[in-house]
């Protein structure tokens, strides 16, 4: 049985449903005016995994900078090494609340 997110047209995937999230996540950015996509409770390397570029034409990556998206990851830094942790920052804009 579908949840309230699911109901509400908001997808919410699951571990098992993992290897296709670059696809979901590349769906809802066709779909969506003003994309916003949340990733939490996954390590670096399953971070990665999901950025890989896909069967299409452009990464993940690409495809948010292109709709002018926003993609909140939350990581625990004390989860990561300082090299993945350098590499990270590089290449994100950390939010603090």
């Amino acid at each position: 049985m579908a949840d309230a997110k699911e109901r509400a047209g908001i997808p919410n995937r699951g571990p098992n449903e993992l290897p296709r999230l670059s696809s979901v996540i590349s769906d809802f950015l066709n779909r969506a005016n003003y994309p916003l996509i949340l990733l939490e409770g996954m390590g670096i390397s399953l971070l990665k995994a999901i950025m890989r570029p896909y069967s299409g034409s452009f990464s993940p990556e690409d495809e948010i900078a292109l709709k002018n998206a926003i993609m909140l990851v939350h990581i625990d830094p004390l989860s990561l090494d300082i090299k993945e942790l350098h590499r990270l920052a590089s290449e994100m804009e950390e939010f603090k609340v």
